[in-house]
């Protein structure tokens, strides 16, 4: 069965998806009484709210367990094209599926399932695939703005600007310049999307926000939701570390370097509202990615490989098997006050970091 944090995850999604499709069973149940000539009643309604919502629960179960893994690193490092007709292939699939055991399950008065497999399959099946073209094109849609930003544009959350507090977490590859010299231009993109794709099923998991890709380096963030939630993201930094070093035999072999990262985190306000016109965006202003920014680059003089400061640790639940060291106050480029600066490890001591990456 799909875990408990995928669930949480889709919940919204999972949630609608549900909704709606209570609604459309009862239509659909509606159109196919009149057409075998029955008298309207509530219960055709409700009988076909029902099995909608069956079908719906089904698809989405089998979908979760489906795009995970191989099968979802593979999808998504697939174009756009080829992915949304393979998503649209393997969603009627699993509507067909889902339609079949729900006509078993409720089995109508007006045909049993035999019957249905033999004149009715046709005609649900052009039905499921028309809903399976739709889904994926929005699904495959979000995937090119992010459900959250495509969300946030269609209800209209940052047509003003705003004011909120979140946690931002820059993390860029050490020594990138090098790697490029090394391999050219071609094998760098190669292996910074590879490595980026690598890494997104683990910020998928703890529900960061991704704003921007910016060369090696990519910019996510969280809401401050008080500190117990905002833990996601410090444990989001502590696997993306575990799953560097995880990866980096890989390319070593493939590419003869092995990536690392360098990761500054930060939380406080910042205004957030639309931007442009030609190409809609969600932008971020604020002293707080600054300071995420200035952390980022106090790593390598420091010689660790996740920095923060005591405001931003001071706003989450730490995992047990995570400390942060103080590493002295000292005032960031383009700051007037100090800031106390902390590194992240599973070591005490300012520069036994060696489970993070040093």
């Amino acid at each position: 069965m799909p875990d408990r944090t995928l669930l949480n995850r889709y919940l919204p999604t999972i949630l609608f998806a549900v909704v709606a499709a209570g609604v459309v069973g009862a239509f659909y149940g509606y159109i196919m009484s009149q057409i075998v000539g029955r008298d309207f009643q509530m219960k055709v309604l409700l009988w076909g709210a029902s099995r909608g919502i069956f079908v719906a629960v089904t698809v989405l179960s089998l979908e979760l367990l489906v795009h995970r893994g191989l099968v979802q690193r593979r999808m998504r490092a697939m174009a756009f094209v080829p992915a949304f007709i393979l998503r649209a292939i393997i969603t009627s699939t699993h509507l067909i599926a889902a339609l079949a055991l729900s006509h078993w399950v409720y089995s109508p008065d007006w045909a049993n399932f035999w019957t249905w497999a033999q004149r009715g399959l046709p005609r649900d099946f052009f039905f499921a695939a028309g809903t399976a073209f739709v889904v994926q094109l929005i699904l495959q849609s979000k995937r090119l703005v992010g459900g959250r930003t495509l969300r946030h544009f269609l209800m209209g959350r940052y047509n003003r600007p705003v004011q909120e507090d979140r946690i931002f977490v820059l993390a860029d590859l050490v020594g990138f310049t090098a790697m490029a010299d090394k391999l050219g231009d071609q094998r760098s993109l190669e292996l910074v999307s590879g490595f980026f794709l690598d890494l997104d099923p683990t910020t998928h998991k703890y529900g960061a926000m991704i704003h921007n890709y910016v060369g090696d380096e990519v910019v996510m963030s969280w809401r401050d939701r008080g500190i117990v939630k905002n833990g996601r993201a410090v444990r989001c930094v502590r696997d993306m570390i575990a799953k560097t070093a995880e990866v980096q035999a890989k390319y070593l072999e493939t590419f003869g370097v092995a990536p690392t990262l360098r990761i500054g985190m930060a939380a406080g306000p910042v205004a957030v509202g639309e931007c442009g016109w030609e190409k809609r965006q969600v932008i971020y202003i604020g002293d707080t990615i600054n300071t995420a920014k200035r952390l980022q680059d106090a790593c390598k003089p420091y010689g660790v490989s996740v920095m923060t400061d005591a405001d931003t640790v001071a706003r989450m639940d730490m995992p047990d098997d995570l400390t942060a060291t103080e590493m002295g106050r000292t005032t960031l480029r383009g700051r007037e006050t100090e800031t106390l600066m902390m590194a992240l490890g599973k070591d005490t001591g300012p520069y036994s970091l060696p489970a993070l990456g040093n």
